[in-house]
């Protein structure tokens, strides 16, 4: 009789054990996958920086070099690493493969490279420490963008300016969709002449400046919604 009782004590245990497992089995499953999926980006953010980083590499050297087709390939790779995820910004890299598309040689766009390689915290780096990914920037995926619409000018409509050869991307937000910038490097495309590089933004549509009817035409971009 007490050898009955033991074994149902000890049958007991291992049942409230097993439900007390399932417990904590269905817990953890609430509460870990933020947890693994912060450790999954990670590490994809880890093999992306390095791919994006190798590819910096790349393209310093054939830019240096004056090899187009070299150039050409990297700003592409480059772009298309950067764009496959929402927390990093290509748009710097596009404008450098937007000018090299429009004819800039690959020499001119040298300085413009270093720049973008410079990291602005971790000089160790290979400049990828400036496209660590920020996810709590996640809804700026959702932002407007400049997107290149050609070459182009057109008279009037100025509202603001900056220096530097690509738009400002905050000046495209939701009051500027549908408007335009131009943007002159010096050497390609030059205002009026000038080595001048700067960009203005005008109170218009870009297809009233692509290819417009002023004489000093420059990169078009228009302000678009990116969803």
């Amino acid at each position: 009789m007490l050898k009955i009782k033991l074994l149902k004590r000890v049958g007991f245990c291992p049942r409230l054990l097993f439900g007390l497992l399932i417990v904590v089995i269905a817990l953890v499953s609430l509460l870990s996958p933020p947890m693994l999926c912060a450790q999954q980006d990670e590490k994809q953010q880890a093999r992306l920086l390095w791919a994006v980083g190798n590819q910096m590499g790349s393209v310093h050297w054939a830019s240096f070099y004056n090899n187009t087709d070299g150039t050409l390939k990297s700003l592409r790779n480059i772009v298309q690493l950067l764009q496959s995820t929402p927390c990093m910004d290509a748009a710097p890299w596009q404008n450098l493969l937007t000018r090299l598309q429009a004819g800039a040689s690959p020499r001119s766009l040298f300085a413009d490279i270093i720049a973008l390689e410079t990291p602005p915290l971790d000089p160790g780096s290979v400049g990828v420490s400036r496209y660590t990914c920020q996810c709590i920037s996640r809804t700026a995926a959702s932002q407007p963008q400049w997107r290149y619409a050609g070459i182009g000018d057109c008279y009037a409509n100025d509202v603001d300016s900056t220096g530097g050869n690509a738009p400002d991307p905050t000046k495209c937000n939701a009051p500027f969709l549908g408007k335009t910038a131009i943007c002159w490097d010096g050497a390609q495309q030059k205002h009026y002449g000038t080595n001048r590089v700067w960009c203005t933004y005008k109170n218009i549509g870009a297809r009233s400046c692509v290819p417009g009817n002023a004489p000093s035409p420059g990169y078009v971009y228009e302000c678009v919604s990116k969803d």
